[in-house]
């Protein structure tokens, strides 16, 4: 329906709570062949940015798209997330040093721990024929990773884990997220403390070292930085590997050729973070603009629906297909230019190493009849719970 001028509304709500499995991509696809970008008269206000053609034009005007928006549940935040809410040049700072800690070699080089950890978890559910994939393998593995960069006991993984679910999943008591929050925080900041008082080869005790425009950051700065490292960083890779077994237990074909076939593997991974895309980023506009033939005016909110993008028949042949081995693929579920994720070297490695150690010991499982798999969407999307069983374990 057209609003002013001719510009399109509609009453759009990127959050509808939990729906069976799909609803979102199917809406978000819907709303792209619509339009390339509307107005949502829903919560205020905002924009909404469909298509792959205005979204990289956005990410290549970081001046005019401030990540001072990126979400918005949250659009003025007391304390921005560093680096993810920061500007250039500040941002440029802080991502410098980071780019050093999660380089695709540093990511190569966590092979091993990450292979070892993998199989950890594999060999605690092979033998029971079944597991939750979401909070048995998806949710602990990166946050074991993360133990093991921050040199911490693996005794410490169920805290942190809860600590994850409590901020990324709250049951609507204010006073008690802010608790675990201020816990969160707390607990880094200690860290920080004992590392700088004994430094070891860890990624904490090298972020007492770093100098960030110039100068030493405060413990109050790295300790928000570790804290956007945990909560932003591990579940992104918990949703991604969750969506993408469901879609192989669902596609037997697929599946089989990661088995017969595991040199698709890293181009498999890229294809399935393209299809099913998480991130429900924003923006805010910081002058007067036009994008997609929409008059944004300074202050406005922008979402993102990158997954759509990422779907855009005008980008991708047969778009709407998951082709384990297209090239090239340039999807957005890692953004473009100067915020493109840090973390998507770590996050690919970690991806791969879960499609080959999985599937070299349990390669055909599947979904239990008659079990809705469902989906939900807060800072992102995420499956609920994904139940897989197999028929006896193999070695």
């Amino acid at each position: 329906m057209p609003g002013e001028a001719g510009v399109p509304e509609k009453h759009f709500r990127y959050l509808q709570g939990t729906r069976p499995i799909g609803h979102y991509r199917a809406e978000h696809d819907a709303r792209r062949e619509e339009h390339p970008a509307f107005r949502s008269t829903a919560d205020g206000g905002y924009w909404v940015v469909t298509r792959m053609a205005p979204l990289r034009e956005l990410f290549n005007d970081p001046g005019t798209f401030s990540n001072s928006g990126l979400t918005l549940l949250d659009p003025e935040p007391a304390e921005p997330a560093i680096p993810m809410q920061l500007d250039p040049p500040l941002h440029t700072a802080w991502r410098k040093p980071l780019m050093s800690e999660f380089s695709p070699a540093r990511a190569r080089a966590l092979d091993p721990v990450i292979r070892a950890r993998c199989t950890e978890l594999i060999d605690a559910v092979i033998d029971r024929g079944s597991c939750d994939f979401v909070a048995d393998i998806a949710q602990r593995l990166p946050v074991s990773v993360f133990l093991t960069m921050l040199d911490l006991p693996q005794t410490e993984l169920d805290r942190f884990l809860a600590w994850e679910e409590a901020v990324l999943r709250p049951d609507g008591d204010p006073e008690g997220l802010d608790s675990v929050r201020a816990e969160v925080r707390g607990y880094f900041a200690d860290l920080l403390a004992s590392r700088q008082a004994e430094p070891g080869d860890d990624l904490v005790s090298r972020m007492t070292t770093w100098r960030v425009d110039g100068r030493v950051p405060t413990s109050a700065e790295l300790t928000n930085l570790l804290f956007v490292l945990f909560i932003a960083g591990l579940d992104t890779i918990s949703a991604q590997l969750s969506y993408a077994f469901w879609h192989l237990a669902t596609h037997e074909e697929h599946r089989a050729r990661l088995v017969r076939e595991p040199e698709v593997i890293p181009s498999a991974v890229e294809e399935l973070l393209r299809y099913y895309d998480i991130i429900l980023d924003g923006r805010r506009v910081t002058e007067d603009v036009e994008l997609a033939g929409c008059p944004m005016r300074k202050g406005d909110l922008v979402l993102l629906l990158s997954g759509a993008a990422n779907r855009d028949p005008r980008e991708f042949e047969r778009a709407d297909e998951v082709l384990l081995d297209r090239s090239p693929n340039r999807h957005l579920t890692f953004g473009w230019g100067i915020h493109r994720c840090v973390g998507a070297h770590l996050a690919r490695q970690e991806l791969k190493v879960v499609f080959e150690e999985w599937h070299r010991r349990i390669p055909d499982y599947r979904i239990p009849a008659g079990f809705e798999v469902r989906e939900r969407a807060f800072v992102q999307l995420s499956v609920e719970s994904l139940p897989l069983r197999w028929d006896g374990p193999s070695r």
